[in-house]
């Protein structure tokens, strides 16, 4: 059986997403009949999600990394941090590298993916990129957004840890005001920081009340069936705003930084999100106004119609084993 590492890195300071990736790329890899690893490289509270989504996977603390790349037969790579030496102890053991959502390591890597639509087009013929190569979950589980024909509620979701602390600020400003009738919904996620569900109960929305305005770490399937019901929702320039694009709720965003406000655009231009600037200039108020006047409008069916079809056929984890392990993909 070929033997695949995914190493990712995430924790309360920079968040789940990389991990969450390589959970979804081990899932496919054990449908494949590969057999994969995950290695995190963060907190414990990264390694406990990577635990509970990945199923059958060996997840493990990388520890000493020097012992780390002859374990495998190919690697990916996902992560913001300190990769390069990982890189040269694969490539002098002749291991076949890819790493995720970054140009920086062109040289030292064997492949590169950007697994998003965001990206500015490159065309150094060791990247690969678009929708051909996207990593989208719901869509690997056949779900489609017209399977969900009730939707109600605004979901506010801001990954696995809101390091900005989002979440909150928002919860303040829907105490006094729910976005044209729409009742909000919380998610704390697994690497949030503590007290953040008594901050929230303090504010009135709490996980006991009938109404579930508040999930805890909720799993994969739970997030997606939240994501699912809403009829709108508010997240981070990340994963969840793609997941929420593939089950056809509309869905506002704000990035981590105005860096990113070029690539949130580009998003916005084929239905997937709306943009309400960086998190240093976020202003929750504004943002329930906001989404008041769009519900009034309407138009958001089309518009996740839009996002739906951008996002290709779902083959992306498969394309991106394949070129782990054999150097091609179909």
């Amino acid at each position: 059986m070929r033997s695949l590492g995914l190493f990712a890195q995430g924790g309360r300071e920079i968040g789940l997403g990389h991990v969450m990736r390589t959970t979804s790329l081990a899932r496919e890899a054990r449908r494949l009949g590969l057999e994969p690893t995950l290695w995190i490289e963060g907190d414990e509270a990264a390694r406990q999600a990577a635990r509970r989504e990945a199923g059958e996977t060996p997840v493990n603390d990388p520890g000493a990394v020097s012992d780390v790349p002859a374990s495998a037969d190919a690697w990916i790579l996902d992560g913001p941090g300190k990769l390069e030496a990982f890189l040269e102890m694969a490539e002098a053991l002749d291991r076949r590298t890819i790493v995720l959502d970054r140009l920086d390591l062109i040289d030292r890597a064997t492949w590169t993916v950007l697994p998003v639509l965001h990206a500015p087009a490159s065309q150094d013929r060791r990247v690969r990129q678009g929708a051909d190569w996207c990593i989208v979950d719901p869509w690997l589980r056949g779900r489609r957004a017209d399977e969900h024909a009730a939707r109600d509620g605004l979901l506010v979701v801001f990954g696995g840890a809101d390091p900005e602390g989002l979440l909150l600020r928002l919860a303040e400003a829907c105490r006094t005001e729910a976005p044209c009738g729409v009742t909000p919904r919380f998610v704390i996620g697994p690497a949030a920081p503590a007290g953040r569900v008594r901050a929230l109960a303090r504010l009135g929305f709490s996980p006991d009340d009938d109404d579930r305005s508040v999930l805890v770490a909720p799993n994969r399937d739970e997030l997606y069936a939240a994501m699912a019901e809403a009829r709108v929702a508010i997240c981070g320039f990340g994963l969840c705003l793609y997941e929420l694009a593939a089950l056809g709720t509309p869905a506002f965003c704000v990035t981590r930084s105005a860096a990113d406000a070029d690539a949130a655009e580009r998003l916005a231009a084929l239905g997937i999100g709306r943009p309400l600037g960086s998190a240093e200039a976020f202003d929750a108020s504004h943002f329930v106004s906001t989404v008041r006047d769009v519900l009034a409008e309407g138009g958001s069916e089309s518009a996740a119609r839009s996002a739906i079809a951008a996002l290709g056929d779902g083959g992306g984890p498969r394309r991106i084993l394949e070129l782990a392990l054999e150097g091609s993909a179909r």
